[in-house]
């Protein structure tokens, strides 16, 4: 898909879905009581709306980036506005 938008002369902007993972004490566990980075509230689905209606108003906004480590989400000063050019592109990496 990124190639064909920049053979279309648009640019694409990647975000990680896993910069919108919810704090690990409020992530949904399954059936066995593990954590399931599968179930839809283990994503901020609020947050991720709110920064794309943002940024396809034209706005920036501040992307959250998740700590893994500490196992909860951080602002570390990662700003993004989409110019005319450009469209979102959103990507996972499935990392507990």
């Amino acid at each position: 898909m990124s190639i064909q938008l920049l053979v279309n002369g648009l640019r694409p902007v990647s975000i990680s879905l896993d910069n919108y993972f919810v704090d690990r004490d409020k992530t949904p566990r399954d059936e066995a009581g593990n954590f399931d980075f599968e179930h839809i509230e283990a994503i901020d689905i609020d947050l991720f709306n709110q920064n794309l209606v943002a940024l396809i108003g034209g706005q920036e906004v501040d992307l959250p980036t998740f700590n893994f480590e500490t196992k909860q989400r951080e602002y570390r000063g990662k700003k993004l506005k989409i110019n005319d050019d450009q469209i979102g592109h959103y990507r996972r990496h499935s990392r507990p």
